[in-house]
């Protein structure tokens, strides 16, 4: 609950000021844009795990010499195609991210924060598209792992860049001109916190499992292994994992690269679809243990913050129109809606990947919401924290 309540409503922005607030809209946009192509790239890179087609180019910076079009009897493999696509998705998406810089220095200046901050962005966008190609050209499979939870973080950089961009910054300002108490509690942005730190947590969990070809490691949902707590004797878990049906699991072995003379003796490689696929084997003691704490996270430790969150800023903040409290702050309703939505999704399609024996489509779909509801907490996130210092709090 907030230590004191404001006597004095709120005051909305007019739209003179929104638009005095918002001189150059393609800035904005342009925030908003590499928003969308930064989680589809994400997307893109979700698939090439899911089918294991990470190591289907075997050069970089360019694939098999090109950097935007491969010649039609390659691109016709399905693992080729996934993952030079998602490299055509990292180069559009670095372009976005030039011209934003460009539209924050136009429209903050050279030394702004916001500016400083686009750099920041493009910086990190460098770096990731490094570590995509020394995934490749080093082999690694940790290094992939690092990769992927690397790009989540660096969408909840595009997100906070694109808040800057936007409306809300001049919105919120003008709706708490009029208030001089703790518009947002020290619990409210702890648990706002919690939540993202736990759900970095969590897709890094989930990351190591889709690298590693785990997700099998427990094969029933929701139970585990037919009860509440997994075995820990690797032999119990072999005898179990057969007996529950772990070993029909059929995984997309790694894709491996195809040979530079193929290219050049222009033979037509096989789709991914005509590979053979492997039968899952039984799972180390240490990647069920993973696979739990993943599951203890999705389905104990995140629902209990995110529904302490929600209720705070439901109950206390105004987040839905006619609660008592204090002022309602913009920006929070559709967050916090599409939060909820999202996580129930993801929690359902946590568990259709188990029912499905990770269907890459499923798998998927998993981690794309998964980075989605990772990006809506931390909006909400970014907007609590500014609340709290434009209410002297954050100080």
């Amino acid at each position: 609950m907030p230590d004191t309540t404001p006597d004095k409503p709120s005051t909305p922005l007019s739209e003179t000021e929104l638009a005095a607030a918002d001189p150059h809209p393609w800035a904005r946009r342009l925030g908003v844009w590499l928003i969308i192509v930064t989680f589809l790239l994400i997307g893109t890179g979700g698939l090439v795990t899911s089918y294991n087609a990470g190591l289907a180019v075997p050069d970089w910076p360019g694939s098999f010499g090109n950097w935007v079009f491969l010649p039609a009897r390659i691109w016709a493999d399905l693992a080729v195609m996934l993952e030079h696509n998602h490299r055509l998705t990292g180069q559009v998406a670095g372009l976005i991210c030039i011209a934003t810089v460009v539209a924050s220095i136009r429209t903050r200046g050279w030394g702004s924060p916001v500016a400083v901050l686009a750099w920041v962005v493009l910086a990190a966008y460098v770096y990731q598209g490094v570590m995509g190609g020394l995934r490749v050209t080093e082999k690694s499979v940790p290094l992939a792992v690092i990769h992927g939870v690397q790009g989540q973080l660096l969408f909840m950089l595009v997100i906070l860049l694109a808040n800057c961009l936007g409306k809300w910054p001049a919105r919120v300002k003008a709706a708490l001109a009029g208030t001089d108490g703790r518009v947002i509690s020290g619990a409210a942005y702890g648990l706002s916190l919690a939540f993202v730190v736990l759900m970095v947590v969590q897709l890094t969990l989930g990351a190591v499992i889709r690298h590693t070809n785990s997700a099998s490691a427990i094969p029933d949902a929701p139970a585990v292994y037919g009860g509440f707590f997994p075995p820990t004797d690797k032999d119990v878990i072999k005898a179990e994992f057969y007996k529950m049906g772990g070993g029909e699991w059929q995984l997309y072995v790694q894709e491996p690269a195809l040979l530079m003379d193929v290219v050049d003796g222009e033979q037509t490689p096989d789709v991914l679809d005509h590979t053979p696929r492997v039968a899952a084997k039984p799972p180390t003691v240490g990647l069920v243990m993973n696979q739990y704490l993943h599951r203890v996270m999705a389905m104990v430790v995140l629902p209990v913050i995110g529904m302490g969150l929600i209720h705070m800023l439901i109950k206390v903040y105004k987040v839905v129109p006619g609660n008592p409290g204090v002022p309602g702050v913009p920006g929070l309703r559709a967050p916090v809606a599409a939060g909820s939505i999202l996580f129930v999704l993801q929690v359902l399609l946590g568990m259709s990947v188990i029912w499905s024996k990770e269907s890459p489509y499923v798998a998927s779909s998993h981690q794309a919401v998964g980075a989605a509801l990772l990006g809506v907490a931390t909006l909400v996130l970014i907007r609590v924290h500014w609340v709290r210092k434009l209410t002297g709090l954050g100080r």
